[in-house]
């Protein structure tokens, strides 16, 4: 059996990009991002999450798997956020999102 690199799926605003977890840095979509830049892509993948989530209905043929490698390429900015901007505030940044994102009509 082959090993399989593990793949998350983030948000750019216009599309979903699959990136292979041990070259995510590298990434031409992240490698050119500053601080503000990681937490619009982590805002626009958190929303996309919700949409697939919240709308589970309508997109039955987003797999599980799917579904999965977006949370985790979400858990992974996070990750980034937490260590531009420190525990702290990195904390605060993630909070404040998921909150706007709850507290929407729209998702």
């Amino acid at each position: 059996m082959k090993n399989r690199i593990e793949e998350v799926i983030v948000f750019n605003g216009e599309a979903a990009v699959r990136i292979g977890v041990p070259f995510f840095l590298d990434h031409p979509e992240i490698q050119h991002l500053d601080g503000k830049g990681i937490v619009q892509m982590y805002q626009a993948t958190q929303v996309y999450a919700s949409l697939i989530e919240s709308k589970r209905e309508e997109v039955q043929h987003i797999s599980p798997e799917y579904r999965g490698q977006v949370k985790r390429g979400a858990a992974v900015l996070e990750g980034l956020i937490t260590d531009l901007y420190g525990k702290a505030t990195g904390e605060l940044i993630i909070h404040q999102t998921l909150k706007t994102i709850l507290d929407s009509d729209d998702i």
